[in-house]
């Protein structure tokens, strides 16, 4: 089996077992939806500048987080290291190191495709503020803008999970939660926002930001691939 039919033969294997866990993204973006909905709703409240810190952090918290389905494995990821124990059943079988990194970067972007493109258009659809203030054209290039984020932001949790121990790759996802919160005040304390800057930029037609998210995406997936592959053949597997 050549290197990216492997790749792909995994990260189909990967979306077969975690249907039920895909699901669960659901309410997430139930509630992104419900929040995000309520400041466009009042977004040319002068007031609503104050609230514009929370968003954007929500947003750069929970979108990358959209490419990975909750199941038990991520549960178990501490007491039983359940992601190297997944490894180590692949290492034993002959499968490279670079389709394992590969199959989890193809089924990672898949999920985080859907989650996140499902939520921006639905957001749109029920957002008449957000439609007045973006056409279609610029609106995609809103939504390209935070793909290209969430994705290399999704594919450095990936290169934990896979490269790490089960302790450390919980340790460094908490350690982000104060990376995000530290950017939400920096926002807030400059009286920044990025959702806003954004859109002003767009109906400008300024895309340069969203190209240079993509260009970070794309760089951070490729990145991850080969430090995946090089940390796969020297970390260890012993719990």
């Amino acid at each position: 089996m050549n290197g990216w039919r492997g790749a792909w033969s995994l990260a189909k294997f990967e979306w077969r077992r975690d249907r039920v866990g895909m699901l669960i993204v659901v309410p997430f973006i139930l509630y992104m939806l419900v929040f995000v909905y309520s400041f466009f709703d009042e977004l040319h409240d002068p007031d609503n500048l104050a609230m514009s810190w929370t968003v954007d952090t929500l947003h750069l918290a929970l979108l990358p987080i959209l490419g990975f389905p909750a199941n038990r494995m991520i549960m178990k990821a501490w007491r039983e290291d359940a992601f190297t124990n997944k490894i180590v059943s692949w290492r034993i079988l002959p499968i490279s190191v670079r389709q394992i990194a590969a199959g989890r970067l193809i089924q990672l972007i898949g999920l985080l495709a859907i989650g996140n493109f499902a939520y921006f258009i639905s957001l749109y659809t029920i957002s008449d503020t957000l439609r007045g203030e973006l056409d279609i054209a610029s609106y995609v290039g809103f939504v390209l803008f935070w793909f290209g984020y969430a994705a290399g932001i999704a594919g450095s949790y990936a290169f934990l999970e896979q490269g790490f121990s089960g302790k450390t790759y919980t340790i460094g996802s908490f350690l982000y939660v104060f990376l995000y919160a530290g950017a939400g005040i920096v926002l807030y304390k400059g009286k920044h926002s990025i959702m806003l800057g954004m859109i002003r930029e767009l109906q400008n037609g300024n895309w340069w930001y969203t190209a240079g998210s993509l260009v970070f995406g794309a760089l951070m997936l490729l990145l991850v691939y080969y430090m995946t592959s090089m940390r796969l053949k020297v970390r260890s597997y012993i719990r």
